[in-house]
């Protein structure tokens, strides 16, 4: 299980984090918005274990997400990708049943989440698209997926939502709906993963395995 991050191509002018960094989320104007925000922050600090179904709509890719966090330590599988941040951050391939030093964001990209896409990825992305000049006032809604009764906030531009984002009690994103990307709960427990979370196969220096 690995943790991903939030995608940031929904808005160009949001940048992604270094490699194995949280980015800082700014702080909208909006009250509304950053109440929500302040609430998406206990992300990066709370345990936990999900699966998460993903669609990236751009080719109508569809995968699952596993994601185990016990922080600092985060742990998100998709694929035969697994993907460790904090401490002992890694890149990893099942099939090739080896590890490489830190995280690439890249090898992510094709299934079209990040590390983050659970925390400070939708954070960024909704705090950008607040502050566009198109953008309507934010609504907030309420909404249960895998049995987690979860809070929302939909953001329009020129009257047609543009995103949609929902967090659990502790603050992890459980929902996006986006023009790139949807993700939701498809199972969730708030507590520490019995295992840490650690990279599953020996780190080594040779990434020639994740070329390509």
């Amino acid at each position: 299980m690995v943790s991903l991050a939030a995608c940031s191509d929904d808005d160009p002018t949001v940048a992604p984090p270094e490699a194995g960094e949280i980015a800082p989320v700014p702080t909208p104007s909006d009250p509304v918005l950053a109440e929500f925000l302040a609430e998406a922050g206990g992300a990066t600090k709370a345990s936990f274990t999900a699966t998460y179904t993903t669609l990236r709509k751009l080719g109508s890719l569809e995968a699952t997400a596993e994601v185990t966090q016990d922080p600092p330590a985060a742990m998100l599988a998709v694929d035969d990708l697994v993907v460790v941040t904090g401490p002992g951050a890694a890149t990893c391939l099942v099939s090739a049943e080896a590890c490489v030093e830190g995280v690439r964001e890249d090898r992510l990209a094709a299934s079209g989440l990040t590390s983050s896409f659970y925390s400070t990825g939708p954070s960024a992305t909704l705090a950008a698209l607040g502050e566009r000049p198109e953008a309507d006032p934010p609504e907030l809604s309420e909404r249960e997926i895998a049995g987690v009764a979860m809070r929302c906030i939909s953001i329009a531009v020129q009257g047609a939502v543009a995103n949609t984002s929902c967090i659990t009690p502790e603050g992890v994103y459980g929902f996006v709906d986006s023009a790139s990307q949807r993700f939701e709960l498809a199972a969730y427990s708030p507590e520490a993963p019995a295992t840490p979370p650690t990279a599953p196969f020996p780190v080594g220096d040779d990434s020639s395995f994740l070329a390509g």
